[in-house]
């Protein structure tokens, strides 16, 4: 006799571990609801009669001062009248960190939007997933640039505290090197079976000593750290609702730095290296705070050290799903590290040239036609919107 198989039971609904549960009673004892976000453990939206919020468990790893330092900034930030950033909730007691067994927990205003960008799936190794780029729409991508400028000008006289992290770009070049030869011998073994990962290897032996060599002419550049920077920016992590930027969120990681940190980012994660774009960035950025031209020239070799070191990121994450007993990398991982790279083959030459005359005094790194497509000018009337990703992001 053939038996029916029986039928699968639905999947337990996510649940928000206790602890955050706790936490959620402490910021909010008058809380309505508590509901986990896209299956993380670390993050949970509370409702409160005074609004929406985002509640998180801080890393183990994070520095102890990590959470004042965020929350002094992003106070500054609202009090500076940037709307788009998330504004830090009080305890009861007036103090903004709540502590459980040694864990630290926080929690800030819910904005409003939707992720521009998802996070690339794991299968399984981990919650959070990766970061991925993805194209923004012309409009948001140039207010993404005033906004980051409108930040570093509000935060800029701050004194940040004692072991707040800072990543001049001495330090960030000594940290993509590192990586990269971290990188390349865990991508060894896939190599010779990769196209992808082979031409990775091949542009970052051109573009990193090229890169370096650019910003380490500039002393004060090299060495300084003048503004705080989000220092983690991915389309994830901004917020949009009916093509209108109303969110830049996942500042934990900032960190006391150069405003091309965030700049670069911005242009590489949001559509990858373009001579239209990085101008649009630019020019969006300084028109709100002015840059130098030294330091406006020094975003190509910034942008090729980011895309190096995430390029690589996402190969490693890949290899790693090809290992015995792991899930296939998501397709996202794998046009990621794709979109990466082929920004790092174009932005290539660009770093290569350095401070050698360029075709166009007005923009330097662009060695050619006007590519079809590029972002508007700001200003300028945006492209068709993208079809809005659906809720829940990186908060």
């Amino acid at each position: 006799m053939r038996h029916r198989p029986e039928p699968a039971l639905p999947a337990a609904p996510p649940t928000v571990p206790d602890d955050l549960q706790a936490a959620a009673r402490a910021f909010f004892p008058t809380a309505t609801a508590v509901v986990p976000i896209d299956g993380r453990d670390d993050l949970a939206r509370v409702g409160s009669p005074a609004g929406m919020w985002c509640l998180r468990r801080w890393p183990d790893a994070a520095p102890a001062e990590a959470p004042r330092f965020v929350h002094e900034t992003l106070a500054r930030a609202r009090a500076a009248g940037i709307a788009q950033v998330p504004m830090p909730a009080a305890l009861p007691d007036g103090g903004t960190i709540w502590t459980l067994a040694g864990r630290r927990y926080s929690a800030h205003v819910w904005l409003p939007g939707a992720p521009a960008g998802r996070r690339a799936a794991l299968g399984g190794r981990s919650a959070r997933g990766a970061d991925v780029p993805r194209a923004l729409p012309g409009s948001v991508f140039v207010r993404v640039a005033e906004v980051l400028a409108t930040f570093h000008t509000a935060t800029e006289g701050m004194r940040p505290p004692p072991g707040a992290p800072i990543l001049g770009l001495g330090e960030v070049a000594a940290a993509v090197i590192g990586a990269w030869g971290a990188q390349r011998e865990r991508l060894r073994p896939v190599a010779a079976a990769s196209p992808l990962v082979q031409r990775w290897i091949r542009v970052g032996e051109r573009v990193l000593p090229a890169a370096t060599a650019a910003l380490e002419r500039t002393a004060d550049v090299w060495q300084g750290a003048t503004v705080i920077a989000h220092a983690g920016l991915w389309p994830a992590r901004v917020l949009v609702q009916e093509g209108t930027l109303t969110g830049l969120v996942g500042w934990e990681g900032m960190a006391v730095g150069s405003p091309l940190l965030d700049l670069a980012q911005l242009v590489t994660h949001a559509g990858g290296w373009d001579a239209d774009a990085a101008e649009d960035a630019l020019a969006a950025y300084g028109a709100v705070r002015p840059l130098s031209p030294e330091l406006r020239r020094l975003l190509p070799p910034v942008a090729a050290l980011d895309l190096v070191a995430e390029a690589g990121r996402l190969l490693t994450l890949i290899a790693a799903g090809r290992l015995p007993g792991a899930a296939p990398p998501a397709t996202a991982l794998r046009a990621g590290a794709q979109s990466l790279v082929a920004s790092l083959e174009a932005l290539a030459p660009v770093v290569a040239l350095g401070d050698a005359p360029s075709k166009s005094p007005a923009r330097r790194w662009e060695r050619g036609p006007r590519r079809p497509g590029g972002r508007p000018r700001p200003g300028a009337a945006a492209p068709r919107r993208e079809r809005r990703p659906s809720p829940g992001g990186e908060r």
